[in-house]
This record gives C-alpha cells, structure tokens and sequence, in this order.
C-alpha cells in the first residue's frame, strides 16, 4: 500500500540555527528510485486530516500523494494464480522433466506449494522434494529444461478464473491501464496472454527473466512506467506473499486475491475470493467517468 511518512529534518538556517521542516515522502512516486521527497510546508499546529494523515494545507495531495482518495485508474496484475489458474499446465511440464531425470512425479497440490518465484526456484525446490538438491548451476539449466517443456503444453490447459475476462474488458472500456508483472518467462506470459485475447486490455507484460525477480520492486516499477503512470494511487493485485512484498517494497498499495496459490500471511491489505467482486470495487473506485451531455455512461 502506498505510505505518507511526516518526518522532521533540521536544515542550516542564514543564521546557522536548526530550521525545522516536514518532508512528504511518497514512495513510489518517482519510478525507478527508492522514493522522492518533497517539502510540502512549515511545521503547522493544525490538527491533520484524519482521513489521510496530511496537514490541512493540501501541497502533498498536488504532488500525487497516494493517500487520495479514489484510484488512479492504473493496475498491474500478476498471472498465474491471480488472472489464470496455470496450475494445470505447471504440474505437467514440471513432471516431464522429473520423468526424464528419473525422479518421481509431483500432484497438483504438491507443485502448488512450489510455485511462486519463478522457473528456477520452482525447479530447485522440486529438486528437494524429490531426492538430492540441485547442484549449483544445475536449477538454470532445469529451468530452462521446463520452459521447453512447458511451450509443449497443448493450447487451452490454462483457464482463466470465472469472471476475469469479462472484468478486465469492463475496467478497459472505464479507462482503467493494466498490465501485468510475473516471475514467469515473458515468452510464455505473451503467448498465453493472446491466447486468451486480453492482449487489446493487457498492453504492458513484464517478466522474470528481462528484469529482476519479485519480490524486488524494480519489475513493478517497471510495468507502471511503462503504461505512462502518473503519481496517483495505483494498484498490484495478485495472490501470494511475494506480490503483497514486491507492492509494499514499491510503494503501491497491494490487494490479495484469495482464489489462487499462496497465502496473504502476516500481511494486512484489502482481500477479496471472488475476482467479481474485486472488479466491482475498482470500477466504482476508479477514474470518475466524465459523460458528456447526450452520451450513455459507461
């Protein structure tokens, strides 16, 4: 979730006595860096807005503070487990490489206990449940074993969950920019994504193995810059601990969608099972629609 922090710093004054002075630290703000700072007003004896926790004076709203109110109309997603249930096709790519190195295969929810942080530690992590651990430099190269594996998959054996489609046409057509950031190879991230024709919705995807891995904030950062997102409170929805931290290291307000692969731990961030409802919330929270006089509303 994007935070406000109201610090005090002493700065040198002309007479070389401490001049206080409060700092409105949005992290986020700046893509690309750890956050950007910007003096907002003197200290002030007024009481703060209880909503936000900002002095009366506003400034920190104009510089795109993430405490406004209504969203900002853009979204990054991750993939598996959260738009699709790729589980399917996961567990069948992962076996036939376990089959080809004689080691047993893995049920569905066994891989589900695996997933989550890309192909190589999906692999090694398989590797260890099923006999000796990976030698070192050995997961890359299973990796890309099961990648290969993994373009052999019939079309059609990943589903997206009930209601997702018809949700991201409707954010699309509210003005809603959404892309998606995962830990899964790009290549099979784009291919799956035209598949199931979302790639006129979908038009930012990035993956794990052009950037840095999530949980490192960089890939969010990324997605954002990528689809022109201005300061504003923005969203990362996805459905395991390391999508909750990769949005808490960026400063983006996070939100877990419980049908999938992980779990929300220890983490307090707005939750929904059904995606239906997740949908509905940030259409009504989003953008307001400007409807010119004449024209149906949206």
């Amino acid at each position: 979730m994007g935070r406000r922090f109201m610090i005090w710093r002493s700065w040198p004054s002309a007479s070389m006595r401490p001049r206080r002075e409060i700092w409105c630290l949005s992290f986020g703000m700046s893509l690309g860096s750890w956050f950007s700072g910007r003096r907002i007003c003197p200290p002030s004896r007024k009481r703060s807005d209880k909503r936000t926790g900002c002095l009366p004076c506003g400034a920190c709203k104009a510089v795109g503070c993430s405490g406004m109110k209504r969203l900002s109309g853009w979204a990054v997603f991750d993939l598996d487990g959260t738009l699709v249930d790729t589980l399917d096709e996961i567990t069948a790519a992962l076996n036939r490489v376990l089959i080809r190195h004689r080691r047993k295969v893995l049920g569905r929810e066994e891989v589900r206990d695996l997933v989550g942080h890309g192909p190589n530690t999906l692999l090694e992590r398989a590797w260890s449940r099923t006999g000796l651990a990976a030698k070192r430099g050995e997961a890359t190269e299973l990796a890309d074993e099961y990648s290969t594996e993994y373009e052999r998959n019939p079309a059609g054996m990943s589903r997206p969950y009930p209601g997702v489609g018809a949700g991201l046409q409707r954010l699309q057509q509210l003005g809603w920019k959404m892309g998606v950031c995962t830990n899964k190879h790009g290549e099979a991230a784009r291919e799956l994504i035209r598949e199931l024709g979302w790639d006129s919705w979908i038009r930012v995807i990035v993956s794990g193995d052009e950037t840095f891995r999530k949980p490192d904030p960089r890939p969010l950062w990324m997605a954002l810059r990528r689809l022109g997102a201005v300061p504003g409170r923005h969203l990362f929805i996805g459905d395991s601990e390391v999508d909750l931290l990769t949005a808490q290291r960026a400063g983006v307000e996070s939100v877990f969608l419980g049908h999938g692969y992980g779990q929300v731990g220890g983490f307090q961030v707005r939750s929904f099972l059904d995606p239906v409802d997740l949908f509905r919330w940030m259409a009504q929270s989003g953008p307001r629609v400007v409807v010119k006089r004449g024209a149906r509303r949206a």
